[in-house]
């Protein structure tokens, strides 16, 4: 499906695949999650090191909208959106949840962000109330 970016609102120029999908907000459906993740960009022709980047790095958001967004309840989502123009995919992770503060005492946590930033071009986090916006950019090349 193409679309126009100031309709999707994705900052693509010329975009040339959109594709969204929601899961529960459970960390049972991660594994499906990155499989998905995998296929699409694999299917982009974004080379495998970028592939495993790219899921990498939606894996921890998705895994932070699970443990942050959704902590306190149940029955939540995590909404995926793909889009690709020749030279950048982007990958958007919405949670609907609140934002809750890390939880005391949890030593060796609290990497997520950081490491997305090391495996893409860039990482944007929005709060758009209810919920947050991760959106993951990476080169095709």
């Amino acid at each position: 499906m193409a679309a126009d970016p100031a309709v999707n609102g994705l900052g693509l120029i010329s975009t040339t695949t959109l594709w969204t999908r929601a899961w529960p907000a459970d960390t049972e459906h991660l594994g499906d999650i990155r499989a998905r993740t995998r296929s699409w960009l694999t299917r982009l022709g974004l080379r495998q090191d970028g592939v495993a980047d790219v899921v990498l790095a939606v894996n921890e958001a998705v895994s932070n909208a699970i443990e942050h967004a959704y902590r306190d309840s149940a029955g939540g989502t995590v909404e995926l959106t793909f889009a690709a123009d020749a030279g950048t995919v982007c990958v958007d992770v919405v949670d609907h949840g609140h934002w809750r503060a890390p939880r005391p005492g949890r030593s060796g946590r609290g990497h997520g962000l950081p490491i997305m930033c090391g495996v893409v071009d860039s990482v944007s986090v929005v709060d758009h109330r209810p919920g947050t916006r991760v959106r993951l950019r990476r080169s095709r090349t």
